[in-house]
């Protein structure tokens, strides 16, 4: 049937040019994004998995970045252990040169560098920081609680480093008490005696080293002063701080070798490593105020020590050692994933482009059909004629 209202041909050709259209939107869209499936429109049960796979890659990423900060911090524990150990090291060499000096000057110098080697072990790790975290250090001590005034003289180190007999005579307040005096001999042993009105009221069980507390009760009649007594051999050092009525403070508790520092995030499900801190100040390992006379008691010590750090870097190793395997696991994750995204979504795009061809090739047929439908009404001129 031949009609001017209703051209069935054109309406046909009108069909496959918008059909023809789509297919040519959707070629270009898949030459231009590379994605067979871009947005949910395409396709929306593959968009929804494709997104839940992106997410786990997002994922994973957080992971190695986790995994990475983790292996910084233990690279600088590591790095500060093997200073520690060289040091220990040092340190021995020092307490047997110590023991051999021959004469109390070649003495002073090893004490002085003794203690500057502490010193140096203490300021490294706690300078061992790796994003704001310490493994081998607790950081500052909490400050002591504040001592309540005392009488003049008291609360105040007095300190020599003389041989032989060494008397000091302190002031004593004008009321009775109890008198507290902290003495440290350090390495070298010495002998500590309090006298008063001429009698020795308190005594060190002969010579000893380290840190010791002297007290007794101090009746301010008939004389208001008292001595400290010190006897010692050439080479020696030492200091006391009286106190009155008022026990010495007490020194902090040794800081814990080991305590959790951190947790680091190993999968995307939530799984995490425990980082443990392993102290490494002179302190936690027992070298704080190190023994040098006799020569056994400080090379006991700094083996102990030197155990102690061992150990503590084969921790560290261990644990970098098993982060290094994780994050070669959360990468090998992530690219698994990349490849199963890209079987979801990613366009071939050699059949888009001919995709793209045809749909243009049946775009122009469409059209030309059209126009040869459009000339179809004009023959019902001819019947007129």
């Amino acid at each position: 049937m031949t009609s001017i209202n209703t051209n069935l041909g054109v309406l046909a050709g009108l069909r496959l040019l918008r059909r023809a259209d789509r297919a040519v939107d959707a070629a270009n869209q898949m030459i231009a994004t590379g994605l067979r499936v871009a947005t949910a429109l395409d396709d929306a049960s593959t968009f929804a998995v494709a997104q839940g796979v992106r997410g786990d890659i997002k994922a994973w990423g957080s992971v190695r970045s986790a995994l990475g900060a983790a292996v910084g911090v233990l690279t600088v524990a590591l790095a500060a252990g093997e200073m520690v150990l060289g040091r220990l090291a040092e340190l021995r060499e020092k307490v047997i040169a110590y023991n051999g000096a021959p004469d109390s000057h070649g003495r002073t110098v090893i004490e002085h560098h003794v203690l500057s080697i502490l010193n140096e072990i203490d300021a490294a790790v706690n300078a061992a920081t790796f994003n704001d975290i310490n493994l081998v250090s607790r950081g500052a001590p909490p400050a002591p609680p504040p001592t309540p005034p005392q009488p003049p003289g008291f609360g105040v180190a007095t300190v020599s480093g003389g041989a032989g007999v060494t008397i000091n005579t302190h002031a004593a307040p004008a009321t009775a008490g109890t008198i507290y005096i902290e003495v440290n001999a350090y390495g070298v042993p010495d002998q500590f005696e309090i006298l008063y009105n001429g009698a020795v009221v308190a005594s060190t069980p002969g010579q000893v080293s380290g840190q010791h507390v002297l007290s007794f009760a101090y009746p301010a009649a008939p004389v208001q002063e008292f001595q400290v007594r010190v006897t010692g051999p050439q080479g020696t050092a030492w200091t006391y701080t009286p106190y009155f009525d008022v026990p010495p403070p007490s020194p902090p508790p040794p800081p814990p070798l080991t305590e959790p520092a951190f947790s680091v995030i190993t999968t995307i499900d939530g799984d995490a490593l425990t980082v443990e801190r392993r102290n490494l100040t002179t302190a936690a390992l027992g070298v704080s105020s190190l023994p040098l006379d006799p020569p056994s008691a400080g090379l006991s010590a700094l083996e102990v020590a030197a155990q102690r750090v061992s150990e503590a870097l084969a921790y560290f190793g261990g644990v970098r050692h098993a982060l290094r395997g994780l994050d070669a696991m959360a990468t090998a994750a992530i690219e698994s994933n990349l490849e199963g995204l890209g079987t979801l979504v990613d366009a071939e795009l050699s059949a888009a482009a001919a995709q793209q061809l045809a749909s243009q090739i049946r775009q122009q047929l469409a059209a030309f059909a059209m126009s040869i439908a459009t000339e179809s009404p004009k023959l019902l001129l001819q019947l007129f004629k």
